[in-house]
């Protein structure tokens, strides 16, 4: 069983079904341990608080919920990131 952490997300700009976010909240990952590369975080949920497009703020519960899912797939794929969170981790 791998520990969970968290992260939080400050005005991360995230793209979801063709429009542009910038969202706030916080993503939980664990970290991965990949021998030669290294630890890595690896992001598995996100919890937005809120986001802002270009029609105004969402705060609806279930849209939030979607956008986090994109959210979590931006932060997975910044792999400075995900190198700089997992090497923060002594196990």
């Amino acid at each position: 069983m791998h520990d969970m952490y968290a992260y939080r997300i400050r005005n991360l700009n995230i793209k979801h079904e063709g429009s542009e976010y910038l969202v706030c909240g916080q993503a939980h990952y664990v970290v991965e341990d990949y021998e030669e590369d290294g630890k890595q975080a690896a992001f598995e949920t996100a919890e937005l608080y809120d986001a802002l497009g270009k029609s105004g703020y969402v705060t609806d519960k279930e849209v939030l919920a979607q956008i986090a899912e994109s959210a979590v797939a931006v932060l997975n794929n910044d792999s400075h990131l995900c190198r700089t969170l997992g090497s923060k981790i002594y196990t």
